[in-house]
């Protein structure tokens, strides 16, 4: 998809044709080779974001958590729930911090 981006842009530039592209800030710092950030992710998924730090500075305790039985997945484009690890099942207190760094990754 990158390089048929590069074509088009290509074409654009050779042809002096502006190309009106409404593309989010985080998708321009892709093609910019940038690293993204957890406000760039912030800007294209609202609800993600607070979620995780919800779950990162739950300050619950280890029964607490527990009950809550959260899955170690994340969902994709499709909704589709994505396993982020063959090591963990579910979310802990000891794990969160883990899970939270995977998530963003993913994302």
């Amino acid at each position: 998809m990158f390089r048929f981006l590069g074509v088009l842009l290509g074409i654009a530039i050779r042809t002096g044709s502006p190309l009106s592209l409404n593309l989010a800030e985080p998708v321009w710092k892709q093609l910019a080779g940038m690293n993204l950030t957890i406000a760039d992710l912030s800007e294209v998924d609202k609800d993600f974001i607070p979620g995780l730090m919800y779950i990162r500075d739950n300050e619950a305790t280890a029964e607490e958590f527990e009950g809550m039985t959260l899955p170690f997945t994340v969902p994709n484009a499709n909704g589709q729930d994505i396993q982020l690890s063959s090591k963990y099942s579910h979310i802990t207190l000891e794990n969160r911090a883990e899970y939270v760094r995977l998530a963003i990754n993913y994302r």
